[in-house]
């Protein structure tokens, strides 16, 4: 499998054309049911890597949400193709339609790689973090993910997660020829033509040494702020 190293160094910066490009190819497939893909000049856009496109509305809904979790095609072709199937073949929401393409909010999760997960999940569940890794699960022909966007949402911890994943693949913990993989992923988010990109990847929290010479302090007051695969939720 190639190395998917540079989507750690992607920036909110270099994934901004492809936003801008898949709006522009969502407007020329509604007016001619044909895929454009962009000549992006760049070498990031060029690596391959797996990538889900979601769709949400101005209320946070979504749209619609499809993609590959690994695929050898350039990533600036993958995500066009996944931004159309997303668009007009997902089953469970109301379709995009060419009046969403400029306010429709779109969202962009980047695999960096999937690992198998063995024995008894102990490892995969101390390495878990909400938010920064997805889930995909499989027995026989049923199969189901769950990305990092959708877990952080809900709340949910590792066993919270593969419980999810598990029934929205249909299957059960006693199903014997199941398999579950973990992986990693960035995840950027355009929320309108023109908008400045914005990761929202969570990354893992940096534990702080703690010096035992320093003095208690009173605590502060908080500060409120702020393939192809179905992924996302239907309701």
């Amino acid at each position: 499998m190639p190395s998917k190293e540079f989507v750690d160094e992607l920036t909110p910066r270099d994934v901004f054309p492809l936003f801008e490009s898949i709006r522009k190819s969502l407007s020329y497939y509604f007016a001619t049911h044909v895929i454009q893909h962009p000549t992006l000049r760049s070498a990031y856009l060029s690596c391959s890597c797996g990538v889900f496109i979601t769709y949400r509305d101005q209320k946070g809904n979504v749209r619609g949400c499809m993609g590959l979790l690994d695929t050898d095609r350039p990533l600036m072709y993958a995500a066009i193709d996944s931004a159309i199937a997303a668009a007009v073949d997902d089953p469970r929401y109301e379709r995009i339609i060419i009046d969403d393409v400029v306010g429709i909010s779109i969202e962009m999760t980047l695999i960096k790689g999937i690992t198998e997960i063995s024995g008894n999940f102990d490892d995969a569940r101390a390495q878990f973090v909400p938010g920064m890794h997805g889930l995909y699960a499989e027995s026989g022909v049923k199969a189901g993910v769950l990305l990092p966007r959708d877990i952080a949402d809900l709340g949910l911890d590792f066993d919270g997660a593969l419980r999810k994943v598990r029934a929205k693949a249909g299957i059960t913990s006693a199903s014997a020829d199941a398999k579950y993989y973990m992986f990693p992923a960035r995840v950027f988010v355009q929320t309108g033509l023109g908008t400045d990109v914005m990761d929202i990847t969570k990354a893992p929290a940096q534990k702080q040494p703690q010096d035992k010479r320093a003095k208690k302090q009173k605590p502060q007051p908080s500060k409120k702020g702020f393939l192809s695969f179905l992924a996302g939720d239907s309701k």
